[in-house]
This record gives structure tokens, C-alpha cells and sequence, in this order.
């Protein structure tokens, strides 16, 4: 419910932006990059992660797997993505 709420609120700023850009207060635009950030780490957590974002670099993996060079270092990285969200997202991401 949180995640629909924040990503229509800033469809809604976005329009107001674009209608009168020179209006934007910078402590407005300082609170959007704050939840933009807030929802990024939503994302990352533990069960977004693994319902929502984990399923499709997976089938990444598989595709780019085919390319010598770069399937081998996109599976290296996302070990290391999985392992941080494991570890960061869990325990500083709030």
C-alpha cells in the first residue's frame, strides 16, 4: 500500500514539475530525493528482493551466461548483490 502511495505521489510531483518547474522549492526537491531513496531500499529488502527483483536478474544470468566474458563477471556481481542484501539491506536499510 505504502510503495502504490510513494510511487503516486511522485507521478503526481513529477506533473506539477513539469507544469511549473521554476516553482519547485530545493526543500522539495531534497524530500523527493529522500523517498526516492527510502523506496530503493524498500526493494532491496528481504522480501521484495526475493519476490520482485531477485526472479528477473536471474533469468539475466541465464541469458548473459552464453557471452564468455561477460556471463562469467554477471554472475561474480550478483553474488556480491545478493550477499549485501543479505547483510546491508537487512541490517541498515530502514
Amino acid at each position: 500500500m505504502s510503495l502504490a502511495m510513494d510511487l503516486t505521489s511522485d507521478s503526481l510531483y513529477e506533473t506539477y514539475q513539469r507544469r511549473s518547474p521554476a516553482r519547485v522549492l530545493v526543500e522539495e526537491r531534497a524530500q523527493l530525493r529522500q523517498r526516492r531513496v527510502l523506496w530503493a531500499n524498500y526493494v532491496w529488502r528481504q522480501p521484495c528482493f526475493h519476490r520482485c527483483m531477485l526472479p528477473p536478474l536471474r533469468r539475466l544470468e541465464q541469458t548473459l551466461s552464453r557471452v564468455p566474458a561477460v556471463g562469467s563477471l554477471y554472475a561474480k556481481l550478483l553474488d556480491i548483490v545478493v550477499s549485501l542484501q543479505g547483510f546491508y539491506f537487512y541490517t541498515s536499510a530502514s
